[in-house]
């Protein structure tokens, strides 16, 4: 795993314990005074409500009348608040502790800090993101062609496609700052060699995954075609919503371009 990305993961794990503190503190700022005995006698439950600083409850607890479950809710929220306020804290403070020391010793970080003419000298064991993605993208590899004729659609980034859907997806691609190749053969057993759309790469995790678009899936061999890809795919171990993102579209169906967006960030999620 990216040290870079262990550290974005901590960072976001903090905002979260950090919202459960807030909200937590806040939700017992307003409940009750005291806590909540329960009494189980066979099928029968009984509530009971304590409260030492109050001389008018009873040592042994005043009981809780069904008209007044409210406060047994409330008396219980308490509880189960104060246990999850306690838990978030430590969390938090361990979290907090480690990141410190983390910071400190990640090792992808001692080529960053190089000045550049000492970088020229030394073969690095953790590239940087950047340098890692420059190398990614520069690898050669022979797509699939166009057929004479056919009609040139460009992306942003100047490179062809084949419709004006894969212009989005490559669009959204790059507007995510996802790197991608388009059409890079990819070695499937049993079938051979096919080619995937878009090749893509969650830089968090450094590793590639693969994007499908199928477009015509009104026509029947197309469809047979598509889902035969799929069915590839899985039987390689490369799971839709994990390592596959697919879209599609019919004459019933448009490309929702909201979705894509979606589904890109969740990729970007994944470690």
């Amino acid at each position: 795993m990216n040290g870079n990305y262990l550290q974005k993961i901590l960072k976001e794990r903090m905002d979260d314990l950090q919202k459960i503190i807030n909200s937590r503190e806040k939700s017992l700022s307003y409940a009750p005074q005291g806590s909540l005995r329960i009494n189980i006698k066979g099928k029968k439950i009984d509530y009971y409500h304590y409260d030492a600083n109050d001389a008018a409850i009873p040592a042994h607890g005043r009981y809780i009348g069904r008209n007044s479950m409210d406060l047994a809710e409330a008396l219980a929220q308490k509880a189960y608040d104060k246990n999850v306020l306690k838990c978030a804290k430590e969390e938090f403070e361990l979290i907090e502790k480690l990141t410190k020391t983390y910071e400190r010793t990640v090792p992808e970080k001692i080529y960053e800090s190089l000045e550049d003419a000492r970088k020229k000298l030394v073969n690095p064991i953790f590239l940087p993101d950047d340098e890692y993605i420059k190398q990614w993208e520069a690898k050669e590899y022979v797509g699939q062609g166009f057929a004479p004729g056919a009609h040139e659609i460009y992306t942003r980034k100047g490179e062809r496609v084949r419709s004006k859907s894969e212009k989005i997806i490559a669009d959204c691609l790059n507007e995510f700052c996802i790197p991608y190749r388009y059409e890079c053969p990819l070695h499937l057993e049993p079938y051979g060699i096919i080619y995937p759309d878009f090749t893509i790469l969650n830089i968090n995790t450094r590793k590639e995954g693969y994007l499908e678009h199928f477009g015509l899936l009104d026509d029947e061999e197309y469809l047979d075609k598509a889902l035969k890809k799929v069915d590839l795919y899985l039987k390689n171990g490369l799971r839709p919503g994990k390592e596959l993102i697919i879209t599609y579209e019919s004459s019933q169906h448009v490309f929702d371009q909201r979705y894509l967006k979606e589904l890109l960030g969740d990729y970007i999620a994944l470690g």
